[in-house]
Protein backbone atom coordinates (compact mmCIF):
# COMPACT_ATOMS: atom_id res chain seq x y z
CA UNK A 1 0.00 0.00 0.00
CA UNK A 2 1.50 3.33 -1.03
CA UNK A 3 1.18 6.47 1.04
CA UNK A 4 -1.73 7.88 -1.02
CA UNK A 5 -3.78 4.71 -0.61
CA UNK A 6 -3.69 5.10 3.17
CA UNK A 7 -5.24 8.60 3.08
CA UNK A 8 -8.95 9.23 3.46
CA UNK A 9 -10.88 10.79 0.59
CA UNK A 10 -11.10 14.04 2.52
CA UNK A 11 -7.31 14.08 3.01
CA UNK A 12 -6.82 13.47 -0.71
CA UNK A 13 -9.11 16.41 -1.53
CA UNK A 14 -7.07 18.71 0.71
CA UNK A 15 -3.83 17.43 -0.81
CA UNK A 16 -5.09 18.00 -4.35
CA UNK A 17 -6.26 21.52 -3.52
CA UNK A 18 -2.78 22.16 -2.09
CA UNK A 19 -1.29 21.23 -5.46
CA UNK A 20 -0.62 17.49 -5.24
CA UNK A 21 -1.87 16.15 -8.61
CA UNK A 22 -1.35 12.52 -7.60
CA UNK A 23 -4.04 12.93 -4.94
CA UNK A 24 -6.70 13.51 -7.60
CA UNK A 25 -5.39 10.53 -9.58
CA UNK A 26 -5.93 8.38 -6.48
CA UNK A 27 -9.50 9.71 -6.17
CA UNK A 28 -10.09 8.83 -9.83
CA UNK A 29 -8.88 5.31 -9.15
CA UNK A 30 -11.15 4.99 -6.10
CA UNK A 31 -14.26 6.28 -7.86
CA UNK A 32 -13.73 4.55 -11.21
CA UNK A 33 -16.16 1.74 -10.33
CA UNK A 34 -18.83 4.17 -9.10
CA UNK A 35 -18.53 6.18 -12.31
CA UNK A 36 -18.59 3.07 -14.46
CA UNK A 37 -21.63 1.76 -12.62
CA UNK A 38 -23.63 4.94 -13.18
CA UNK A 39 -22.49 5.16 -16.81
CA UNK A 40 -23.59 1.59 -17.53
CA UNK A 41 -26.88 2.03 -15.71
CA UNK A 42 -27.81 5.17 -17.62
CA UNK A 43 -26.29 4.10 -20.96
CA UNK A 44 -29.62 2.59 -22.00
CA UNK A 45 -31.12 6.06 -22.17
CA UNK A 46 -29.22 7.26 -25.21
CA UNK A 47 -25.61 8.17 -24.44
CA UNK A 48 -22.52 5.97 -24.76
CA UNK A 49 -20.76 4.46 -21.74
CA UNK A 50 -17.43 6.12 -22.54
CA UNK A 51 -19.03 9.55 -22.89
CA UNK A 52 -20.93 9.06 -19.65
CA UNK A 53 -17.75 7.95 -17.87
CA UNK A 54 -16.06 11.16 -19.01
CA UNK A 55 -18.98 13.13 -17.63
CA UNK A 56 -18.66 11.16 -14.38
CA UNK A 57 -15.00 12.11 -14.03
CA UNK A 58 -15.94 15.74 -14.62
CA UNK A 59 -18.48 15.34 -11.81
CA UNK A 60 -15.75 13.89 -9.58
CA UNK A 61 -13.48 16.83 -10.37
CA UNK A 62 -16.29 19.25 -9.60
CA UNK A 63 -16.89 17.50 -6.28
CA UNK A 64 -13.18 17.67 -5.47
CA UNK A 65 -12.86 21.40 -6.04
CA UNK A 66 -16.17 22.34 -4.36
CA UNK A 67 -16.22 19.99 -1.34
CA UNK A 68 -16.22 21.87 1.95
CA UNK A 69 -15.72 19.63 4.96
CA UNK A 70 -15.92 22.66 7.27
CA UNK A 71 -19.50 23.38 6.25
CA UNK A 72 -22.09 22.77 8.96
CA UNK A 73 -23.84 19.40 8.39
CA UNK A 74 -21.33 18.54 5.65
CA UNK A 75 -21.71 15.07 4.23
CA UNK A 76 -18.77 12.76 3.69
CA UNK A 77 -16.80 13.29 0.50
CA UNK A 78 -17.98 9.89 -0.73
CA UNK A 79 -21.64 10.91 -0.46
CA UNK A 80 -20.98 14.33 -1.97
CA UNK A 81 -18.88 12.91 -4.84
CA UNK A 82 -21.43 10.20 -5.65
CA UNK A 83 -24.15 12.83 -5.86
CA UNK A 84 -22.04 15.09 -8.12
CA UNK A 85 -21.08 12.18 -10.38
CA UNK A 86 -24.66 10.94 -10.68
CA UNK A 87 -26.03 14.43 -11.38
CA UNK A 88 -23.41 15.12 -14.04
CA UNK A 89 -24.18 11.83 -15.80
CA UNK A 90 -27.95 12.38 -15.54
CA UNK A 91 -27.56 15.89 -16.96
CA UNK A 92 -25.65 14.44 -19.93
CA UNK A 93 -28.34 11.78 -20.45
CA UNK A 94 -31.10 14.39 -20.25
CA UNK A 95 -29.27 16.64 -22.72
CA UNK A 96 -28.96 13.72 -25.14
CA UNK A 97 -32.60 12.80 -24.63
CA UNK A 98 -33.66 16.41 -25.26
CA UNK A 99 -31.66 16.47 -28.52
CA UNK A 100 -33.36 13.27 -29.63
CA UNK A 101 -36.79 14.56 -28.62
CA UNK A 102 -36.30 17.83 -30.54
CA UNK A 103 -35.16 16.02 -33.66
CA UNK A 104 -37.96 13.44 -33.36
CA UNK A 105 -40.82 15.90 -33.00
CA UNK A 106 -40.99 16.69 -36.68
CA UNK A 107 -41.19 13.62 -38.88
CA UNK A 108 -42.69 12.49 -42.11
CA UNK A 109 -43.03 14.60 -45.21
CA UNK A 110 -41.51 18.06 -45.21
CA UNK A 111 -43.74 20.53 -46.99
CA UNK A 112 -42.60 23.31 -49.30
CA UNK A 113 -42.21 25.67 -46.35
CA UNK A 114 -39.73 23.27 -44.73
CA UNK A 115 -42.05 22.29 -41.88
CA UNK A 116 -42.41 18.68 -40.76
CA UNK A 117 -45.36 16.86 -39.27
CA UNK A 118 -45.71 17.28 -35.49
CA UNK A 119 -45.73 14.08 -33.43
CA UNK A 120 -48.82 13.91 -31.25
CA UNK A 121 -48.84 13.08 -27.52
CA UNK A 122 -50.61 9.82 -28.41
CA UNK A 123 -47.70 8.82 -30.67
CA UNK A 124 -45.24 9.61 -27.88
CA UNK A 125 -47.28 7.46 -25.44
CA UNK A 126 -47.33 4.61 -27.95
CA UNK A 127 -43.55 4.91 -28.27
CA UNK A 128 -43.17 4.65 -24.48
CA UNK A 129 -45.44 1.60 -24.41
CA UNK A 130 -43.33 0.04 -27.15
CA UNK A 131 -40.17 0.62 -25.08
CA UNK A 132 -41.72 -1.13 -22.07
CA UNK A 133 -42.88 -4.00 -24.25
CA UNK A 134 -39.40 -4.31 -25.81
CA UNK A 135 -37.75 -4.39 -22.37
CA UNK A 136 -40.11 -7.15 -21.28
CA UNK A 137 -39.45 -9.12 -24.48
CA UNK A 138 -35.68 -8.88 -23.97
CA UNK A 139 -35.98 -9.87 -20.31
CA UNK A 140 -38.11 -12.88 -21.19
CA UNK A 141 -35.36 -14.16 -23.52
CA UNK A 142 -32.64 -14.17 -20.84
CA UNK A 143 -31.96 -17.23 -18.75
CA UNK A 144 -31.80 -16.94 -14.97
CA UNK A 145 -27.98 -16.93 -15.12
CA UNK A 146 -27.94 -14.30 -17.88
CA UNK A 147 -30.23 -12.04 -15.83
CA UNK A 148 -27.89 -12.35 -12.82
CA UNK A 149 -24.78 -11.68 -14.92
CA UNK A 150 -26.42 -8.73 -16.64
CA UNK A 151 -27.62 -7.14 -13.39
CA UNK A 152 -24.16 -7.41 -11.82
CA UNK A 153 -22.46 -6.18 -15.01
CA UNK A 154 -24.67 -3.09 -15.00
CA UNK A 155 -23.43 -2.35 -11.46
CA UNK A 156 -19.94 -1.89 -12.90
CA UNK A 157 -18.23 -5.12 -11.98
CA UNK A 158 -15.59 -6.69 -14.23
CA UNK A 159 -15.91 -10.16 -15.73
CA UNK A 160 -13.54 -11.68 -13.16
CA UNK A 161 -15.43 -10.10 -10.26
CA UNK A 162 -18.77 -11.32 -11.61
CA UNK A 163 -17.30 -14.79 -12.01
CA UNK A 164 -16.08 -14.78 -8.43
CA UNK A 165 -19.44 -13.54 -7.10
CA UNK A 166 -21.37 -16.23 -8.98
CA UNK A 167 -18.83 -19.02 -8.57
CA UNK A 168 -18.10 -19.20 -12.31
CA UNK A 169 -15.01 -18.84 -14.44
CA UNK A 170 -14.46 -15.58 -16.35
CA UNK A 171 -15.01 -17.30 -19.72
CA UNK A 172 -18.52 -18.38 -18.64
CA UNK A 173 -19.33 -14.78 -17.76
CA UNK A 174 -17.92 -13.57 -21.08
CA UNK A 175 -20.02 -16.17 -22.91
CA UNK A 176 -23.15 -15.15 -20.98
CA UNK A 177 -22.64 -11.48 -21.89
CA UNK A 178 -22.11 -12.43 -25.54
CA UNK A 179 -25.38 -14.37 -25.49
CA UNK A 180 -27.16 -11.43 -23.84
CA UNK A 181 -25.93 -9.01 -26.53
CA UNK A 182 -26.99 -11.43 -29.27
CA UNK A 183 -30.46 -11.87 -27.75
CA UNK A 184 -30.88 -8.10 -27.51
CA UNK A 185 -29.93 -7.76 -31.20
CA UNK A 186 -32.40 -10.50 -32.11
CA UNK A 187 -35.27 -8.89 -30.22
CA UNK A 188 -34.52 -5.33 -31.36
CA UNK A 189 -33.84 -6.57 -34.86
Amino acid sequence: MNELESRSDEQLVKSYLAGEQAAFEELCFRYERTISSYARAYNFFGAGVEDLCQEGFVGLFSATVTFDSEKENASSFKTFASTCIRRRILNAVNAERNKLNKSARYVGQIDEGGVGTLITPEEIAIGEENKIEMTERISSKLSRLEKKVFDIYIEGYKYTEIAEMLGLDAKSVDNALSRIKQKIRTVTG
